[in-house]
């Protein structure tokens, strides 16, 4: 089957979604990629810490996207007495600008052929009587597909309308604030704290920008605002540092804690990143692994499009090869 006979839509203008575009696009086969939001990049929903080792593995450069680097953390105990240092000699992670990273991708994949729609906010997913997918796009608009690829991040909203079961404890919400006039950073060094007091069921994070300014949050079963505010005022190894601090931007999402604990592919559809689960098991961070996971994702594709056969018998390689 030639790949202009077959139409695949990507749900997601994310790093993962967009990477997985331009996977396609190097074989030949060319997508239609749906945002929702007008602007790629925003909201922002992570840290921006990732791997350098990882990122070079994908083919990244050191781009103007990168704000710090660091060689290590600083994981502190519950009560703020203990702290371990791991440390590298070497820079280990980037602090990305996520904003400009995602651009640079939503760039790249548009100059060279790639459909994005931004503003278009995908409602619902079905299947026709044809065996293709049809998409509500909007108000009253839809498209007809032959393949989902569902990378809409850790909503999984898309998910259940392809039938996709999803633990109710596969995820977290996370709340994050960008803090300026902090005092006593070291920019070589991101910084975790452990403890429920602190954060229910994960931990809270201090990521440095540069000497004076931060992103600071956590993801909690409970009340992650209250639980946030409460670690910046009440922590012994934060509430002196915050003092004249001020908040210059506020972030909210969903983090995924389950890893990939539901079938991310069937007849028809596959997931690629958050939306498969596919993230660090220790953060929850995804963008290598989601990308990782969509190089394998778009390798499978390529090789379903010559038998033009995308049943889930087929395109369970994906699940094969990603857990190799």
């Amino acid at each position: 089957m030639s790949s202009e006979d077959f139409k695949i839509a990507v749900i997601g203008a994310g790093p993962v979604g967009l990477f997985f575009a331009l996977e396609l696009l190097k074989r030949g086969i060319i997508v239609d990629v749906f945002e929702e939001h007008s602007r790629i990049g925003v909201p922002k929903h992570c840290a921006g810490v990732v791997s350098i080792g990882g990122l070079n593995k994908l083919c990244f450069s050191d781009g103007k996207y990168v704000l710090n680097k660091v060689r290590g953390a600083l994981i502190h105990s519950p009560s703020g007495k203990y702290s371990l240092k791991v440390a590298r000699r070497d820079f280990q992670a980037y602090i990305l600008d996520r904003e400009a990273f995602d651009q640079n991708l939503y760039y790249e994949a548009t100059s060279r052929g790639v459909r994005v729609f931004l503003n278009s906010f995908v409602k619902d997913v079905t299947k026709t009587n044809r065996k293709t997918w049809r998409i509500a796009v909007g108000k009253g608009s839809t498209r007809e597909y032959d393949l989902i690829v569902d990378a809409e991040g850790a909503s999984l909203r898309i998910a259940r309308s392809l039938g996709v079961r999803v633990p109710k404890d596969a995820r977290l919400p996370a709340i994050q604030f960008e803090l300026k006039g902090i005092q006593d950073i070291d920019e070589d060094f991101v910084e975790v704290f452990l403890g429920n007091r602190w954060a229910h069921g994960f931990f809270a994070w201090l990521v440095p920008l540069c000497s004076t300014e931060a992103r600071v949050g956590l993801a909690s079963y409970t009340r992650p605002r209250i639980m946030l505010d409460y670690l910046l005022h009440k922590h012994p190894l934060m509430r002196n540092r915050v003092k004249r601090a001020k908040i210059k931007e506020v972030n909210a999402g969903l983090v995924i804690v389950s890893g990939p604990a539901w079938r991310f592919f069937g007849d028809g559809y596959i997931m690629v990143g958050d939306a498969a689960g596919h993230v660090k098991p220790t953060t929850g961070g995804g963008i290598v692994f989601g990308m990782l996971g969509a190089k394998v994702a778009a390798e499978v594709i390529q090789e379903a499009l010559k038998s033009g056969d995308f049943s889930r018998a087929v395109l369970k390689k994906y699940s094969e090869l990603w857990e190799r």
